[in-house]
């Protein structure tokens, strides 16, 4: 499993959300991706939107858009490990 965490360096809500992507980290590969830098990455995965937040385990994938909790983020990923 890992988490795509789609940021610009101009968002806020980006920041707030650091803390919390940084605690995954410790059980989930983080990978962090600039829209402004990478485009066309976040075009082709249909990210429209920022701080978004892509859990992926094989062809699975959960969401999360915008300011959520640490304990949302656990859920979203105990879910996909469990079934996905």
């Amino acid at each position: 499993m890992k988490i795509i965490f789609f940021t610009a360096p101009w968002c806020t809500p980006c920041h707030a959300m650091k803390p919390v992507i940084d605690w995954l980290k410790a059980d989930v590969k983080v990978v962090d991706v600039s829209n402004e830098d990478s485009m066309a990455l976040a075009k082709s995965m249909w990210v429209t939107s920022t701080p978004t937040i892509i859990f992926k385990k094989w062809d699975n994938e959960e969401r999360v858009t915008w300011l959520t909790t640490l304990e949302a983020l656990i859920e979203v990923r105990d879910k996909l490990w469990t079934n996905g």
